[in-house]
């Protein structure tokens, strides 16, 4: 069982030592914003002092430094991000022993503590307060590089704020995919209209398409198709291989604020027409497809990124309506499907999200529906998952329904052991993750993610 991770890196990365920075005098400096991560600022004066240490270090950069850090900086924003995601921490005496090391090193390399305070301008505390908090910045990303590394995740899925621009994407991913004996999946949302993470970037260069259901007004499916072929070959030139498209909902309540313009349309024949041509579009360019959300949500009133939702729908009616543009998007030949967290509770006859029913996702979608590739949950750190369900608990139920692939878990070291200690007492057998790793390798080599002559294949010849 592979498992996404939100984040932008994975594995291989070494942060500079900007995370010893203790901080300096900086009053012939300007403060200006010099790139922004999520919701933080990364600051000139930042820059500098990270600079000035790594002058004081001895560190050559390769490369103009006030580009380098910045970047280097914004790396371990988004480390400690993920970190306080996943619950990571370091302990009191972990950071004491860092600060400790460090201001020794600094009262003997300058001569002494009076010194020291002098060349920085500040008292012993004041220092120590500082080093305090990079020590535990730095100790934190480390063991959030040294989970990753651990549990090698099938994948990683990219946000607006990981993207600067072209140039830097595509360094990124590069350097993601070299650390990695399997490649991995590299995603994002790049739907058109309000949810395309790379076209609604800055810098990023590519085509703005409108809506969905704009296209989906055309009453052209070839339209569809250029849009697919268009995104494809764009985001495929960054580097990525996995777009989570196309919305394969059918927008039947006005009141839907979740998927909304998002679906081509409210017509269930007109969705299924533009969803298989927008999967050959986008696959006929090397990049997997995903039909989203089964088993339709275009009916709901809520938002499962908020709580609870149920489709209150019959299984009639989900196969007269919901699964029509599934079953056109399986027809050609789409690489993924993601499951919806909406309970069905009139089917299931449970308040149990469809992403965690073996009826929803392998007697139903699998059997019914004969989708033979690969099953992805919709991010796990949705609230209708982590309102009720622990990362560990969720991430076994969606395993055991069927899914091959689980996005995001809110812990994704809580679910990753979690699900191996579920297999280690019988509740989950080998052969269901084998099956799902086999689906995985399957449209990994289909698209070219993974090429047939990689060592995986001449170490297992080897054995």
């Amino acid at each position: 069982m592979k498992k996404f991770v939100n984040f932008r890196f994975v594995v291989t990365l070494v942060l500079a030592v900007f995370a010893n920075v203790v901080t300096y005098a900086q009053d012939n400096v300007v403060d200006e914003v010099v790139w922004v991560v999520g919701d933080e600022a990364i600051l000139k004066s930042d820059v500098e002092e990270a600079r000035m240490d790594a002058l004081y270090n001895g560190r050559r950069f390769d490369g103009d430094p006030y580009c380098v850090i910045p970047e280097e900086i914004a790396v371990q924003k988004l480390f400690l991000h993920q970190a306080k995601l996943d619950s990571i921490e370091v302990s009191e005496a972990e950071i004491i022993q860092q600060v400790d090391m460090l201001t020794n090193m600094y009262i003997q390399q300058i001569g002494s503590r009076e010194k020291m305070e002098e060349y920085f301008n500040k008292t012993s505390a004041q220092i120590r307060e500082t080093l305090r908090d990079n020590a535990r910045d730095r100790l934190t990303v480390q063991k959030m590089q040294q989970k990753l590394e651990e549990y090698k995740p099938g994948g990683v899925i990219f946000f607006s704020y990981n993207l600067k621009d072209r140039e830097q994407v595509k360094s990124m991913i590069a350097d993601i995919q070299k650390s990695n004996d399997i490649p991995l999946f590299i995603s994002v949302d790049e739907e058109g209209g309000s949810v395309a993470r790379i076209a609604n970037s800055k810098n990023m260069q590519t085509t703005k398409f409108p809506a969905m259901s704009e296209i989906g007004k055309s009453g052209d499916s070839k339209k569809a198709c250029e849009v697919g072929e268009t995104i494809g070959k764009e985001i495929r030139e960054l580097g990525f291989n996995l777009d989570f498209a196309p919305v394969a909902d059918v927008n039947t309540n006005a009141e839907n604020t979740e998927i909304g313009n998002r679906s081509f349309s409210s017509d269930a024949k007109t969705v299924a027409g533009m969803v298989s041509q927008e999967v050959k579009g986008l696959q006929s360019q090397g990049v997997s497809s995903t039909l989203k959300h089964f088993p339709g949500q275009g009916q709901c009133g809520e938002d499962t990124h908020k709580g609870y939702v149920d489709l209150n729908a019959t299984i009639d009616r989900l196969r007269e309506v919901e699964f029509l543009p599934f079953e056109s998007g399986i027809a050609a030949g789409a690489d993924m499907v993601m499951m919806s967290h909406v309970a069905v509770s009139q089917v299931t006859g449970k308040e149990t999200p469809a992403s965690l029913t073996k009826l929803m996702v392998t007697d139903i979608l699998r059997e019914e529906l004969q989708f033979n590739n690969v099953i992805i949950t919709d991010a796990m750190n949705m609230k209708v998952i982590t309102k009720f369900y622990d990362a560990d608990q969720a991430a076994v139920m969606a395993v055991q329904a069927g899914n091959d692939m689980i996005l995001m878990p809110d812990n994704f070291e809580q679910a990753f052991e979690g699900v191996l200690e579920a297999v280690k007492d019988g509740t989950i057998s080998e052969s269901k993750i084998n099956e799902a790793v086999s689906r995985i390798l399957s449209v990994k080599i289909r698209r070219g993610i993974l090429p047939t002559d990689s060592k995986l294949f001449r170490h297992n010849a080897g054995k």
